[in-house]
């Protein structure tokens, strides 16, 4: 599955024109977002951007024009500048005029301190964006990258691509822009253009190809299925919590991640009950009904897991099996209860108590 990634810079300007006119007072200082510092050439030119590893430090450099894999929830840093009019007799980002450019730094040369905010129009997908400061330590034989001193703490936005639990690329397109307050970067002149397409998880080097049911597919588990052709009927096994059998002649990929985390909502519903939890967290559904025999005491009640609370799945006890079996096609949420879960938890509010001259005290609950 190909990936394909572009970062690209848009001005919003007549058709053709690379460079952006602001009407700023000489001196006037401006947070851009995707121009070089100390070049002030357009990022995408370059090709490069910044992937944030996991202590959010920016430490792998990708050319966008080769096929780079991202997955949902890895985190994109794109840069800030700051930009200085000059004494109008230049008003572009053209540098070596009379305008400054320098990367947005934790100690910049403009001594710019004032709070960035970033707004996001997404034409396809959505993520959220915020402005952080990230430590970029990288290193790589790319002289146009390594030369223009993306080292050291900047101010950048970061997008935190949204998980994906599909078996399908999702893609994330719109522009961003960075201003003081909220208001400038939604009007703000500049803007730069996103384009990504992010995979699921597992994809390419963690997914099972011609799957058989013969390997038992462990707890967190994240890569998609691909089954082998004409197999029949097959035993597909969630460690020791669980198995669906089911015919999957002609069943396309599928994400059969799931885990065994603790609902804490789901569970505050029905505090008086001990209760566990089996999810697929890719609800993959399958071509045909199968079986879901999920390995739990006889004497356990089993539900379906909703928003709104417990939901019937009329699952029957299989002598043979010693488990809770379930006719489906979709692998959903499901909670093993000790107890039966016949009525929520009633939780009290406490009312606000008002003086005598009308003013409102919050409740102390004494």
């Amino acid at each position: 599955m190909k990936k394909i990634l572009a970062l690209t810079l848009a001005a919003v300007m007549a058709a053709g024109m690379g460079t952006v006119a602001f009407a700023a007072d000489t001196g006037d200082v401006t947070p851009v977002i995707g121009l070089r510092g100390s070049v002030g050439d357009a990022i995408a030119e370059n090709n490069y951007m910044f992937l944030l590893n996991a202590d959010g430090k920016a430490t792998s450099i990708f050319d966008i024009t080769e096929d780079v894999q991202l997955e949902g929830g890895d985190q994109v840093a794109i840069p800030l500048s700051i930009w200085k009019e000059g004494n109008g007799a230049n008003d572009t980002f053209d540098v070596g005029g009379t305008d400054e450019i320098r990367w947005y730094k934790y100690n910049n040369d403009f001594d710019y301190d004032k709070s960035v905010r970033a707004y996001a129009d997404w034409d396809e997908g959505d993520a959220e964006v915020d402005v952080k400061l990230v430590n970029y330590d990288v290193s790589d034989d790319r002289p146009d990258v390594t030369d223009e001193g993306v080292d050291g703490r900047i101010w950048s936005v970061v997008i935190t691509l949204p998980e994906n639990d599909t078996n399908k690329i999702a893609d994330l397109a719109g522009t961003i822009k960075v201003g003081t307050t909220a208001a400038r970067a939604r009007n703000a002149e500049h803007s730069y253009a996103v384009n990504i397409s992010y995979a699921p998880d597992g994809t390419n080097d963690n997914i099972v190809k011609k799957f058989d049911g013969d390997d038992t597919l462990d707890v967190g588990f994240t890569g998609i299925v691909a089954f082998e052709d004409d197999l029949g009927e097959i035993d597909i096994e969630f460690g020791d919590e669980a198995m669906f059998t089911v015919n999957v002649t002609g069943q396309g990929r599928l994400n059969l991640s799931w885990n065994t985390n603790h609902n804490k909502e789901f569970a505050d519903m029905y505090s008086y009950a001990n209760i566990d939890f089996l999810t697929f967290s890719g609800t993959p559904s399958f071509n045909r009904n199968g079986y879901l025999y999920i390995y739990a005491p006889e004497d356990s009640f089993i539900y379906g897991v909703s928003a709104d609370g417990a939901v019937d799945v009329d699952a029957e006890w299989d002598e043979d099996y010693e488990a809770w079996r379930i006719r489906t096609r979709t692998l959903s949420s499901y909670a093993v209860s000790d107890v039966e879960l016949d009525e929520k938890t009633v939780t009290e509010d406490k009312d606000d108590t008002t003086t005598d001259d009308g003013k409102v005290n919050p409740d102390t609950g004494r």
